[in-house]
């Protein structure tokens, strides 16, 4: 038996950073900075400090906040002022955010 999904690529990405499960979520975001996918960007800065930390033997040791600065990272091509790492970091926010905001994604 064959099982043939509906599911858009960006209904999955929805589907999984919409997620309570942090690894669903992780690999969302994942996927976000791998197709460069700017459709994405707000979410990005909704809880962008969420530092729950994903098990996936995939994305082991992985925090939400990383992978969505990774993704950032991929989507700009710009390297941030300091390292990403698993903790959540405001000079890596503040950077990205600003170059979204200066490329109107965001609108305050």
């Amino acid at each position: 038996m064959t099982l043939i999904s509906c599911e858009s690529d960006k209904d999955k990405i929805r589907r999984l950073i919409s997620s309570d499960n942090k690894d669903e979520v992780v690999k969302g975001y994942y996927l976000i900075g791998e197709q460069r996918d700017r459709t994405f960007i707000t979410d990005v800065f909704t809880n962008p400090y969420d530092p729950r930390i994903s098990h996936h033997i995939k994305f082991k040791g992985i925090s939400v906040y990383q992978s969505k600065m990774i993704a950032m990272k991929k989507i700009t091509e710009m390297e941030p002022p300091s390292e990403i790492t698993y903790k959540p970091d405001t000079a890596v926010v503040n950077f990205y955010y600003t170059w979204a905001k200066e490329e109107g994604y965001i609108n305050e």
